[in-house]
């Protein structure tokens, strides 16, 4: 009987103790609640991917936080949510013990987006309750980078943000009164989508050089992203581009560029329609005729009859009518009669003033914006009427 006590004893006292390393490695030492973040500490990385993803439910601690969701290797992994003794709730996906993506709400503000120890970083929305936010870039829980905040009665500013405060040089207040947008496919290599801005002169147009003074900064707030081209080109960078799009809060379109001559229009359509992504709130589509030579080559006759077959089919398929993009000389000559009427163009323009076809929707007025965010590089940029 002794004996059997004994050895229930001890293994009642072992059993506690591992649950106290589990736990000590799964919260990864003590936080401070006062700032609803977590001390600097190492990051454990996980690189073990034999260890299975083990579900624990409220898992309390000494200092009162409370964790549900996945762990790994004894730590916080993949969905899972914890609340903070003050109440302070976090909720996403995390990794070594971090959390990477996902929310934070508190009494004062609730935020959407990236994360490194339990602070804001990278790209994120903040709301805060008396009515103002901010969207943009964020480094250890302060604006730091592009980013657009808004106070509670509606007054904004854009521009570059340096541990919370706004670079006064790039500040726009103005970013109502234009609306920035560029059109980019496998030739844009994109590495940072949430710095982007628009360098801008006083005249609303951009430069194409980095300038040092008599400047601010414009958002991009949409992006044209090259789907297909012909019967069987595919744009490499489709995909992630409209995924980066979405992510970053720009609404995005997607284009074709047609071929008059080289394959039929019913397998341009074939290609565009299977490989198109539209959701609710996307741009119209686009359909890019700029090929002159071709059109010269089969005569205004056919050249309008294949664009609006193009035209028809998209809009039955997809439920909107799309959009043309086109050089200035070719809507003259070919694309300027009645059954074009209803629909929107975007026209290639580069120059300092507006086309001669007043009606545009969107103006292309350069095919060498610089942009800041990704090596100062240079873009096509367009504005569109609001």
């Amino acid at each position: 009987m002794f004996k059997n006590d004994l050895f229930k004893y001890i293994l009642i006292g072992l059993s506690s103790y591992i649950l106290g390393l589990f736990s000590s490695s799964l919260f990864g030492g003590a936080f401070s609640d006062d700032n609803d973040k977590e001390p600097e500490r190492e990051t454990v990385v996980d690189n073990d991917f034999n260890y299975e993803i083990v579900q624990v439910n409220e898992l309390k601690m000494e200092d009162g936080f409370i964790y549900t969701g996945g762990t790994r290797n004894n730590r916080r992994y993949g969905q899972g949510r914890m609340t903070t003794p003050k109440g302070t709730v976090y909720e996403g996906t995390w990794y070594a013990n971090g959390m990477v993506d996902g929310s934070m709400i508190t009494s004062r503000y609730e935020y959407t987006g990236q994360f490194k120890n339990l602070s804001p970083n990278g790209y994120g929305t903040m709301k805060y309750k008396n009515g103002s936010s901010y969207r943009g870039m964020w480094k250890g829980g302060h604006k730091s980078g592009i980013g657009l905040f808004v106070d509670s009665i509606g007054q904004k500013q854009f521009g570059l943000w340096k541990a919370g405060v706004i670079d006064k040089k790039t500040m726009n207040a103005n970013v109502d009164k234009r609306s920035f947008g560029i059109d980019i496919s496998h030739y844009n290599k994109i590495k940072d989508w949430g710095n982007m801005a628009i360098y801008t002169k006083k005249n609303g147009l951009a430069y194409t050089t980095v300038p040092e003074k008599d400047y601010h900064f414009s958002p991009v707030d949409f992006v044209f992203v090259k789907a297909t081209e012909g019967a069987d080109v595919r744009d490499e960078n489709y995909l992630s581009n409209m995924r980066n799009a979405k992510k970053y809060h720009k609404q995005r379109g997607s284009y074709h560029f047609m071929h008059l001559t080289t394959s039929s229009v019913e397998n341009q359509l074939k290609n565009f329609l299977d490989y198109v992504v539209y959701e609710p709130g996307d741009l119209p589509p686009v359909l890019d005729i700029e090929v002159t030579k071709e059109a010269k080559e089969i005569g205004v006759k056919a050249t309008r009859e294949k664009v609006l077959k193009w035209l028809q089919v998209v809009e039955d398929s997809l439920g909107v009518k799309p959009i043309i993009y086109t050089f200035a000389n070719m809507k003259r000559d070919y694309l300027n009669s009645p059954e074009f009427d209803g629909y929107d163009f975007w026209i290639a323009h580069h120059r300092s003033t507006e086309p001669e076809f007043k009606d545009y929707k969107i103006w292309q007025f350069t095919d060498k914006g610089r942009v800041h965010g990704n090596n100062n590089a240079l873009f096509d940029v367009n504005i569109r009427r609001l």
